[in-house]
């Protein structure tokens, strides 16, 4: 949904980066606003933290609209 369209009220998508036991990490986020409900979407690999391993997960645009369609 990155740079789409969307038929909510607001969405917002952004990525944040850590670092754990000297690897890098993304987490993505999309929040998605639809009236009064807002639903929250975020990927992390909890695998690669655990193991040290750089990682970069990304939000599966399947099951982001899938979920979104059950907030109208």
């Amino acid at each position: 949904m990155n740079g789409g369209t969307t038929v909510y009220g607001s969405l917002a998508a952004e990525h944040s980066t850590m670092s754990f036991r000297g690897a890098s990490h993304t987490m993505h986020t999309e929040v998605v606003r639809n009236a009064d409900v807002i639903g929250v979407y975020c990927s992390v690999n909890g695998i690669a933290i655990a193991k040290a391993t750089p990682s970069d997960a990304q939000l599966p645009e399947v099951v982001v609209t899938a979920q979104s369609a059950k907030l109208g």
